[in-house]
């Protein structure tokens, strides 16, 4: 008798949710703490870009599909010169690695073999890789403190040299990892 309370239960939420979401109509769906972020808040993240170098009011918050790449979402970039040579850093607020992970895939069946990167390159637990993208140049990405960083258009031992200083000065994020345990 109690599991039928339980449906019947149920089945009077699933009906109130449906009546206050207006019927058919479903809310728009949110990623909590990234949509909602202010222009402060955004002004903070850009400043973990390294100074040196920058190419003034290049910042761009890119809220989908990075690279033509889907899982790609909320990412900033921010473009540099080296002695005529522009290149692009970018960087997210996720600190889940999903974004690593989904990078990481597309990359792999964009090319046929992910190459190592720079061993100056300092980033978590070696997640890392680098490919050559016909349209951006040779791209390297990888983990930081659970972040996805990455520079576009890498050709030289200058922006590498950047690049790496920059990915070991950024601060471990302020929210713990998400515990994606089994179970949880």
């Amino acid at each position: 008798m109690r599991i039928f309370s339980v449906i019947a239960v149920l089945f009077l939420l699933l009906g109130s949710l449906t009546l206050s979401c207006g019927g058919d109509e479903k809310p728009e769906p949110k990623m909590i703490g990234v949509d909602t972020l202010t222009t402060e808040e955004k002004a903070v993240d850009f400043a973990l870009f390294p100074a040196e170098n920058k190419v003034e009011n290049s910042e761009e918050f890119i809220e989908k599909d990075f690279l033509e790449i889907t899982a790609l979402d909320y990412i900033y970039t921010v473009d540099y010169d080296i002695d005529g040579d522009v290149f692009k850093l970018f960087m997210t607020r996720d600190v889940t690695g999903v974004k690593y992970i989904n990078f990481r895939a597309a990359a792999g069946t964009a090319v046929e073999e992910l190459a190592a990167y720079p061993e100056s390159v300092g980033f978590d637990e070696d997640y890392g890789f680098m490919y050559d993208h016909p349209e951006y140049g040779t791209i390297i990405a990888g983990l930081k403190n659970r972040r996805l960083v990455g520079i576009l258009g890498f050709d030289n031992e200058d922006q590498v040299s950047l690049f790496a200083a920059w990915v070991s000065s950024l601060p471990a994020p302020e929210a713990p990892a998400p515990d994606l345990s089994p179970g949880q």
